[in-house]
């Protein structure tokens, strides 16, 4: 009221999709994939910067999400349609590469 903003259609479709906004702006709750500081500012690397508008950067972190999922899915199929190189010929480090991703596997 105190604006005169009532029938301000854009700053509408913004309150009415918060739900949907970034997780970075919720401080103090956990997100798995984004875990500090640090990784938010990997995860939008490139999508965003300084001169990012609000309603550009929606559109960019709904970018990201999509190329983060796509990344995860190419790393499924990897982890599934290959073996990985065992150093040893120990059953727990077979049991660990069936189990794990690549990505993991490969740290373990």
């Amino acid at each position: 009221d105190k604006y005169n903003l009532q029938q301000n259609e854009w700053l509408e479709a913004v309150y009415n999709a918060r739900r949907q906004w970034a997780p970075v702006f919720f401080r103090g709750c956990f997100f798995a994939s984004i875990c500090s500081t640090q990784g938010i500012k990997t995860f939008f690397d490139g999508y965003v910067n300084q001169e990012t508008t609000l309603p550009l950067f929606f559109k960019q972190y709904e970018r990201a999400l999509e190329d983060s999922l796509e990344r995860e899915i190419e790393a499924d199929y990897e982890s599934i349609h290959s073996n990985p190189v065992l150093k040893t010929p120990s059953p727990m480090e077979q049991q660990a590469a069936d189990q794990y991703t690549r990505t993991i596997f490969v740290k373990f």
